[in-house]
């Protein structure tokens, strides 16, 4: 039994190149490189182990690839259920420039057969207890359509109301419908629910239609956070980034990691962005450290609205 569960159906290895320049259409000379086990489930699962917090990843484990993420989650020392599926784990590259500037390549050819999320909801049926928090986080396998994506979610939160969706693959109709504990879209996301320069406005529109909780993050703005605890904006310290992939994860854990350790609405918004930002200091999508964390949070300041 866990009091944390992430749900991961299509998990990645995450690829870093550094390199001076990047042009296209021309050969590229690689400095380095990094690969790291991914998909935003998992790294939610990261972030919350390294601070912590017991959790079960529940994953698609593809033929080709799954046995390298077992490895590394016994390695990192999160319990796990992996599902097997047939297929090849997908690939995030991410071209990092010296400037700073990164350009990003996503491969999405992971599809999944309806037997296998049965499968994936029997394992975290299996794990889930009173109180669990949920977290869905990342794309659906490429063939799910409407009718399997709200089924499996449906029966998500049939087992926790506590149920977090995070994932571009779920339209603003289906979350809507859904009604999740929380989401936590950034400033391109939550123009799905409604247009206009009033996010506050949305987002309160996005409350009336039965989602619990937003938390809107705005990158270097901070976030906004709407719901049961009132309106709040968030502003986060300067950093220099390492890298920003998996920072909105990080944040997920974050008010994961507040929720379950009980803290006030204000502290935990602040260790939420803490999380985030202290995860731009890592390389590729490895967790935020602690120290960090603590550091961050004392940095963070909230203004209720």
């Amino acid at each position: 039994m866990s009091k944390v569960i992430t749900v991961t159906l299509n998990p990645a290895f995450d690829i870093f190149y550094d390199t001076d320049l990047f042009e296209v259409g021309k050969e590229n000379l690689i400095k380095t490189v990094l690969k790291t086990v991914g998909g935003k489930g998992i790294n939610v699962s990261k972030a919350l182990s390294a601070n912590g917090i017991d959790n079960t990843a529940v994953f698609l484990s593809p033929k080709d690839g799954g046995s390298e993420i077992c490895e590394e989650m016994s390695r990192l020392g999160i319990g796990y259920a992996a599902v097997p599926a047939e297929g090849r784990v997908r690939e995030n590259i991410t071209v990092r420039e010296t400037s700073g500037r990164d350009t990003r390549i996503a491969v999405n050819t992971f599809s999944a057969s309806p037997a296998v999320l049965s499968d994936a909801l029997s394992a975290v049926s299996e794990k889930c207890e009173d109180g669990t928090v949920i977290v869905f986080s990342g794309k659906f396998p490429k063939n799910a359509g409407r009718e399997e994506r709200l089924t499996f979610l449906n029966s998500l939160k049939s087992l926790s109301p506590c149920l977090v969706i995070d994932s571009s693959s779920v339209t603003a109709e289906e979350t809507v419908a859904i009604k999740p504990w929380l989401i936590k879209p950034n400033e391109q996301e939550i123009k799905a629910f409604g247009q206009g320069d009033d996010l506050f406005g949305i987002c309160r529109n996005v409350r009336e239609n039965g989602v619990k909780n937003i938390l809107l993050t705005l990158g270097k703005d901070g976030a906004i956070y709407c719901g049961e605890d009132g309106e709040y904006e968030i502003k986060t310290p300067d950093v220099k980034p390492v890298s920003t992939v998996g920072a909105g994860d990080a944040t997920v854990a974050g008010f994961v990691y507040s929720t379950v350790n009980g803290f006030d609405i204000e502290k935990k918004l602040k260790y939420s962005c803490a999380f985030g930002t202290s995860a731009c200091l890592e390389e590729g999508t490895d967790a935020p450290k602690p120290e960090n964390i603590e550091r961050f949070a004392d940095l963070v300041s909230v203004r209720k609205i």
